[in-house]
């Protein structure tokens, strides 16, 4: 207090806040060393070498990634943070994700729709006509008609 002439409040918030820092940037290279160990530890044996296994676990799911950006994000807006780098890589983790949440719906959209119908349902005279078909050729979906004997009916995948 009496060297930088701070009164006993700002000396104390000063002190607390530089403590806290000084904890949280002593605990990085522990965190960095004990997620290095498990990694290791639960590394299954394959072929793969060691960066191919933790790019395809990294980036095998969307989610994981959302959740890296959220928490980029949250430390971005945290006071006292350096708000240019962890928004910067908020965003670039959430666009990776987004495209990667594209890529996955994109493929799994389905090629075909398989329609089950009675012989004397309405839907016979929508297979008849092959409206159906013909709009949803367009977007490279094919149609696939299963005709049901009367009762419970059970469609088999």
């Amino acid at each position: 207090m009496v060297q930088h002439d701070l009164s006993f409040s700002q000396a104390l918030q000063y002190y607390s806040l530089l403590t806290i820092g000084d904890g949280l940037v002593a605990q990085i290279p522990s965190l960095l060393l004990s997620t290095a160990a498990a990694v290791m530890v639960t590394r299954a044996n394959s072929s793969e070498t060691m960066g191919a296994q933790v790019f395809s676990q990294m980036f095998a799911s969307p989610r994981a990634l959302s959740v890296a950006a959220a928490i980029l994000f949250i430390m971005g807006i945290v006071p006292g943070m350096p708000h240019v780098a962890f928004l910067m890589l908020a965003l670039a983790a959430a666009g990776i994700a987004l495209g990667l949440a594209t890529a996955a719906s994109a493929a799994e959209d389905p090629a075909e729709l398989r329609i089950g119908y009675q012989k004397y349902g309405t839907l016979v005279i929508l297979k008849e006509r092959g409206a159906l078909e013909k709009r949803l050729a367009d977007r490279g979906i094919e149609v696939r008609w299963t005709e049901f004997p009367a009762g419970p009916q059970m469609l088999k995948p």
